[in-house]
């Protein structure tokens, strides 16, 4: 890590979801989200480290659930992710070495490459893993987001003063 990160930056589905949802016979979708990232949010909040949480989903079920967290950063529907970041970056006056991306797509590989730090849960494609500066312990859906924040926060020092 070279530059000071200034805004952590996560996929929704794949990260903070196993990438699976659930129809039932009636048509309604579910997601199954883990509370565990939350703590990786208070973590960034507590650290004064913004975040943006970004979907290619449009997903009523999708939006619950960030909404039960509590969470107003968040875009979903994007269709090209690097496009909108890329634009979204600019308008903030963010460079992408002073980004923390987490992704698991092949859709995310080149954001990846970009960010100056770059991580995936260990279920990733071999192929997102290969891209990514760390390949975290953590599973999809399994607190992936909360480990790569707390292994930043432990990297630069802040950590345990943090809780």
């Amino acid at each position: 890590m070279k530059a000071k990160i200034k805004i952590f930056i996560s996929e929704i589905e794949g990260v903070w979801t196993d990438g699976s949802f659930f129809i039932n016979g009636s048509g309604n979708e579910y997601w199954k989200f883990n509370f565990n990232d939350l703590t990786g949010i208070n973590l960034l909040k507590k650290n004064k480290i913004p975040f943006l949480l970004i979907s290619g989903e449009e997903s009523e079920a999708e939006k619950k659930g960030i909404a039960k967290f509590g969470i107003k950063s968040y875009k979903t529907g994007i269709k090209n992710k690097e496009k909108f970041l890329n634009d979204y970056l600019k308008k903030k006056k963010i460079s992408w070495s002073e980004v923390a991306y987490i992704g698991s797509t092949i859709d995310d590989l080149n954001i990846l490459k970009k960010a100056g730090l770059s991580a995936t849960p260990i279920t990733s494609p071999f192929y997102v893993r290969n891209v990514a500066n760390w390949i975290l312990r953590a599973k999809a859906g399994e607190g992936a987001f909360s480990q790569f924040v707390e292994d930043y926060l432990e990297e630069i020092g802040k950590l345990k003063e943090s809780f």
